[in-house]
């Protein structure tokens, strides 16, 4: 078996505008792949949602129109 990991720079979601959408769908692999929704303030991280997909652009895509998830994403203690 043959495991290859490729590390991406978090891209930042000010809000969930057609523009923010385009650019991280630009920046994704339709492969396999593992996807965090997170918060940061300051040097804190906190990982509210993880997941995996067997392809990662069609499932992260499918998550920004989840609404509980993106309204938990965007309310979420800062």
């Amino acid at each position: 078996m043959n495991v290859e990991i490729e590390w991406q720079e978090p891209l930042a979601l000010r809000s969930l505008s057609e523009k923010d959408v385009k650019r991280v769908r630009a920046r994704l692999k339709n492969g396999p792949g593992i996807y965090v929704f997170a918060r940061r303030w300051g040097a804190d991280f906190e990982a509210l949602y993880v997941g995996q997909a067997s392809k990662l652009l069609g499932r992260v895509t499918t998550q920004f129109n989840n609404r509980k998830l993106i309204e938990h994403v965007m309310t979420a203690r800062i």
